[in-house]
């Protein structure tokens, strides 16, 4: 499947009036808790791709994202799991089968991170969006960087209505555009400081 998304930074001072604004109508709260792997060489940021596995209520799911046809639109495939084990087969003749096939050394747990999603869906009159409002931390060790944004995701319409009420928030909130996701902060926060003693998981 295909995800397009807009990722908007909220400063504190704006987090507030953006926890409001969704409560406005019926949301939900979900805590998400996701472990995210590389090689030691990062040979799989290097290709773009990110593979997680996270605990989503009491569900846990593997999910591995990569490039699509432009900077909003990436390929994913999530795939239930039993427990936070990686099964790297589950990717056999798929897009990503070649990319995995040629990592020269195993995965291995990079960074984590901890977050608490608020949620709900909007229409528009160009589609319906879901919003979301993390909060939490990235963790490399005992380093945590905070992470508060909002994604507006795409559920079905023209992409159009990602950018009308993109723009509408990102000057009500005074918001900051920041497409980067989660896993490539982390991967740039892990990257700042030697971690030594993080744990392998089977491929």
């Amino acid at each position: 499947m295909s995800e397009q998304e807009l990722k908007l930074h909220v400063p504190a001072p704006a987090a507030a009036q953006v926890e409001k604004a969704l409560k406005k109508a019926k949301c939900e709260t979900i805590a998400l808790r996701a472990m995210y792997f590389d090689t030691a060489d990062r040979e799989l940021a290097k290709s773009k791709i990110a593979i997680r596995l996270r605990l989503e209520g009491d569900n846990w799911v593997q999910t591995l994202k990569m490039p699509g046809s432009n900077a909003l639109t990436k390929l994913e495939l999530n795939h239930n799991r039993p427990s936070p084990v990686l099964d790297l087969s589950l990717y056999a003749g798929t897009p990503a089968e070649a990319a995995l096939l040629k990592l020269a050394k195993p995965l291995e747990l990079r960074y984590e991170t901890d977050i608490t999603r608020l949620y709900r869906r909007q229409r528009t009159r160009k589609g319906t969006i879901e919003i979301a409002f993390d909060t939490g931390v990235i963790r490399a060790a005992e380093l945590e960087l905070p992470v508060s944004e909002v994604e507006f995701e795409l559920v079905s319409g023209s992409p159009e209505a990602i950018f009308e009420i993109g723009r509408k928030w990102l000057s009500q909130y005074k918001l900051v555009l920041d497409l980067r996701s989660k896993s490539q902060r982390g991967d740039a926060w892990r990257n700042l400081q030697p971690i030594s003693g993080l744990r392998t998981m089977p491929a």
